[in-house]
């Protein structure tokens, strides 16, 4: 739904089982030309419902999936 250096926001198709300050892994695909698979560690920052938002554990410029998001969030401004 949301996407930050940061972190993001997703939802879940049921209600999230998941509850804040739960460590979770997270890997999804971006819809850019490539599908660039995003591989991250996250912390969960909020739960309502279905819609969880989380804080990235690490940012590292050199990391792939970093540079893929990067890259992602400067086309799409």
């Amino acid at each position: 739904m949301n996407l930050s250096r940061e972190g993001l926001r997703f939802t879940t198709d049921t209600k999230a089982l998941l509850k804040p300050n739960d460590h979770i892994r997270i890997e999804f695909h971006l819809d850019d030309r490539n599908r660039s698979r995003i591989r991250k560690r996250a912390v969960v920052k909020s739960v309502t419902d279905n819609f969880v938002g989380v804080q990235f554990t690490r940012v590292d410029p050199s990391d792939a999936s970093d540079v893929a998001i990067g890259f992602y969030l400067l086309i799409k401004s």
